[in-house]
């Protein structure tokens, strides 16, 4: 008996052989696969090309995309709750040179219809988030960041790693997607870094590689079509109808003929199509996005 049988054997192990594949397991593999390239095909028509980002390389799923996926597929989230019935948000709080601050967690179940069996989610959000904690190039104070948005982004954020978990979407890839008819070119934006952890946003480079493509096959973004991608980034930035009627308000006002300031107006819904295709409401919007996604 050799030395490292010995070891094995005193410690009361048995090696055993592999155990031989079968015709059933294989069957189980192929039907699996076969399952997930369904539900690929489903996950893309269930939702608008705006609902990924390339992200250094592999596409993100946004919260709004996930949202639009958790309603159309049925799938549902059983929160941790309080003794109020409230879902019970959990907060840990931090001080550091720029003062203090929170992160919120929460945790839930996540379903799939017709099946009984459940995942463990966990969302956060934090009151150091781009949009809703800061102002003026400075951190807002604690108390006066508003704990409801925070809660609600918290909320959004479960709802997307249920999608992610149940859907088999963690660690997708542009390849997948691209086997199911979607492609980085069809994402809204891209962010990248440079060496040293300076961050470059590429979202204008992005459009530039796909806007003359869409041009030659016909199929320009219309006015409707882009109002719908600037109303979803305006939900994830402002929770708050108010919050999202002001800032719609400060980019859509102008100097009149006069000299008087004409003010803009507080829905998408009325601003005109020419207004909603201008270069300038289009930057306005491309520097939002990389305001609430960090780029």
């Amino acid at each position: 008996m050799d030395e490292k049988h010995e070891i094995v054997a005193s410690a009361g192990i048995e090696l055993a052989q592999s155990a031989p594949i079968t015709n059933s397991m294989i069957e189980y593999a192929e039907q699996q696969i076969e399952q997930q390239k369904r539900m690929m095909g489903v996950v893309l028509k269930a939702t608008y090309p705006h609902d990924f980002v390339d992200f250094e390389g592999k596409p993100w799923l946004t919260d709004a995309g996930a949202m639009r996926l958790a309603r159309t597929l049925g799938i549902s989230v059983k929160f941790k709750q309080d003794e109020s019935g409230r879902p019970r948000f959990e907060r840990e709080d931090y001080e550091d040179e720029d003062g203090k601050y929170y992160v919120m967690r929460l945790w839930g179940e996540a379903f799939r219809p017709g099946e009984n069996r459940s995942v463990d989610v966990t969302g956060s959000a934090t009151s150091r988030h781009k949009m809703l904690g800061r102002q003026g190039g400075q951190w807002k104070p604690i108390e006066s960041v508003n704990r409801v948005d925070i809660e609600n982004m918290c909320i959004h954020d479960v709802y997307r790693e249920a999608i992610c978990v149940l859907l088999g979407l963690r660690d997708l890839t542009w390849d997948i997607l691209k086997e199911a008819g979607y492609g980085v070119d069809n994402a809204a934006a891209s962010v990248s870094f440079k060496k040293g952890g300076e961050k470059k946003p590429a979202a204008r480079k992005a459009r530039e590689k796909t806007e003359p493509k869409k041009a030659q096959q016909n199929h320009e973004e219309s006015p409707e079509e882009r109002r719908m991608k600037y109303e979803q980034l305006l939900m994830e930035a402002f929770p708050d109808e108010d919050e999202r009627g002001d800032w719609i308000e400060d980019k859509t006002s102008f100097e009149g003929k006069e000299g008087n300031i004409v003010r803009g107006k507080r829905s998408l819904d009325d601003v005109s199509d020419n207004a909603i295709m201008h270069p300038r409401l289009r930057e306005e919007f491309a520097g939002l996005w990389k305001v609430v996604h960090g780029a």
